[in-house]
């Protein structure tokens, strides 16, 4: 999930169906805020607590109301992800995926900072925190 010019929350979930979709919007999101998706079915139903507004990528429709109702931010988020796991890692296993998606959630929500102030957040992010090689590979 990506705030319009904001953070983004990334977690691997196990499937996209609507119950597992909908927890992590409702865990996430405050009841009331638009929610911009695709036309998914596993979307349908959160018009009961959010303003739910969906382009339908399956009749050629990418963007709509002048602008405002559109995916690209976070499918954004999602090719960039792709491009680091082929082009940098060649593959991920599903156990480390979730630390995949946290370095590159990481850098999405820092994307604005300078060079010096995104290098202290990184070394105050890892102060103390250690993935040592028995972890790695249990």
């Amino acid at each position: 999930m990506i705030e319009r010019d904001g953070e983004l929350r990334a977690v691997h979930v196990p499937d996209h169906k609507a119950k597992t979709l909908q927890g992590e919007i409702r865990q996430n999101i405050a009841k009331g805020s638009a929610v911009l998706t695709d036309e998914d079915v596993s979307f349908v139903g959160l018009g009961r607590d959010y303003t739910h507004l969906a382009v339908n990528h399956s009749a050629g429709e990418y963007v709509r109301m002048g602008g405002f109702v559109h995916t690209n931010s976070i499918e954004s988020v999602w090719a960039q992800l792709k491009r680091q796991i082929v082009g940098i890692h060649h593959w991920v296993s599903p156990k480390h995926l979730q630390r995949y998606v946290d370095e590159m959630a990481w850098r999405v929500n820092r994307r604005d900072m300078k060079v010096t102030p995104r290098m202290n957040d990184l070394f105050a992010d890892v102060s103390g925190k250690r993935l040592t090689y028995k972890a790695l590979i249990a």
